[in-house]
């Protein structure tokens, strides 16, 4: 499919967005990218909030908008195309170094650090792995990492009480929320869970059973394993309480001294 200057692969998905589909793209000088393709009937205001709120961010952990063009039909948003996501590394089982990991985290906390400076709330969304896109270009050891897809975002005037996002990245006051619609809740807390994930190989609330996650994450119940292979730095964050990692210590702990 041609569309400008671009060519989109539509038979070439790679994955989906919210709100849109996902297909790689050959865009000016031959360069690979992502088109993201929305259809209109989701409502041309929400499409163009999406828009204009990644045109307000300028951060390289969060998503470039390149250009953008529509027909009829649809929206196309084309990006920059990077070589895998968190979740798809963290189904893999390799463990990151104490580096790579601290690297990761401390670029997650810091791109939702300046989106709330903006006043924008990602709503739970972009601190979620299958959310966060990976460049490994000289090593997964040494990554560069970005927040995806900011489609369910909004400025936090005009965001009300809706959760998004998978339950097992939920702090305890958003699982509180669905009972209670009028606590507010701190989504970077969900940032703690990916912390444990990348430094120990699981997730700390682990469940077969839905119930049983939100009850563990409520009463703080961590999943410990045996620490053969865990160095003790490593040992050092576990011991925390993952979802107090990334909202009560947040970039000023002395974990992420030596992040880069």
């Amino acid at each position: 499919m041609l569309k400008g200057a671009y060519h989109i692969l539509i038979n070439t998905q790679l994955g989906q967005g919210h709100g849109g589909t996902v297909y790689l793209a050959i865009g000016p000088e031959r360069r690979t990218i992502a088109c993201k393709v929305i259809k209109r009937d989701r409502g041309d205001s929400a499409i163009f909030r999406e828009i204009s709120i990644l045109l307000a961010v300028k951060h390289p952990n969060l998503i470039e908008l390149l250009d953008t063009a529509q027909d009829e039909l649809n929206v196309y948003l084309f990006f920059p195309k990077y070589d895998t996501s968190l979740q798809d590394h963290l189904a893999t089982q390799i463990l990151l170094s104490d580096h790579a990991a601290r690297r990761i985290v401390w670029q997650i906390l810091d791109g939702i650090r300046y989106l709330h400076g903006l006043g924008i709330s990602h709503r739970g969304k972009c601190s979620q792995p299958d959310n966060i896109l990976v460049c490994t270009r000289w090593s997964i050891q040494n990554p560069t990492i970005c927040i995806a897809d900011l489609g369910m975002a909004t400025y936090q005037a005009h965001s009300g009480a809706n959760i998004y996002g998978t339950v097992s990245f939920m702090p305890p006051e958003a699982i509180a929320s669905f009972v209670d619609p009028t606590l507010s809740y701190d989504f970077r807390r969900s940032v703690g869970v990916v912390a444990f994930m990348l430094i120990s190989g699981f997730h700390p609330f682990h469940s077969i059973y839905l119930h049983h996650i939100q009850a563990k994450i409520s009463a703080g119940l961590l999943l410990f394993q045996p620490w053969l292979s865990i160095t003790s730095g490593k040992k050092g964050i576990l011991a925390l309480r993952a979802w107090l990692l990334a909202s009560t210590l947040a970039l000023q702990h002395s974990w992420f001294a030596l992040h880069i």
